[in-house]
């Protein structure tokens, strides 16, 4: 089990490796641990997973699509995203699309919010 928030591409990699089925031991912790890091709503919830998870280093790594990038849209991971948001939230077709949503604009801004950390810890 890797701590969190992962650090490197081979921690985030090692996980999705253990990750199995919907069944398995690994798959139904995650979710559950994922389900109680909380938020105010759904967008709050999954961006509060996403910084939980993966470092802003790591999630430059990554976009939706794979656009010369790692594609998220497709990892395990993220089905573990989708599955812990509905354990808080009712399910919709609407909820998955928040959820993809949110995903891409964090991972979409990582960069900024790298930039942003830099910043503050040179001006301090």
């Amino acid at each position: 089990m890797p701590k969190f928030p992962m650090k490197s591409l081979e921690e985030f990699q090692q996980l999705e490796s253990k990750l199995g089925d919907e069944n398995s031991q690994m798959t139904k912790y995650m979710v559950s641990r994922l389900a109680a890091v909380g938020g105010s709503g759904l967008e709050s919830h999954t961006r509060r997973i996403l910084k939980f998870l993966i470092t802003n280093e790591i999630a430059c790594s990554f976009n939706w699509k794979r656009r010369n990038k790692i594609a998220f849209e497709n990892t395990r991971i993220m089905a573990i995203i989708y599955e812990a948001a509905k354990l808080n939230f009712p399910v919709s077709e609407r909820n998955d699309l928040v959820v993809a949503n949110s995903v891409k604009d964090w991972l979409k801004y990582a960069k900024a919010r790298l930039s942003e950390k830099k910043k503050s810890l040179n001006v301090s």
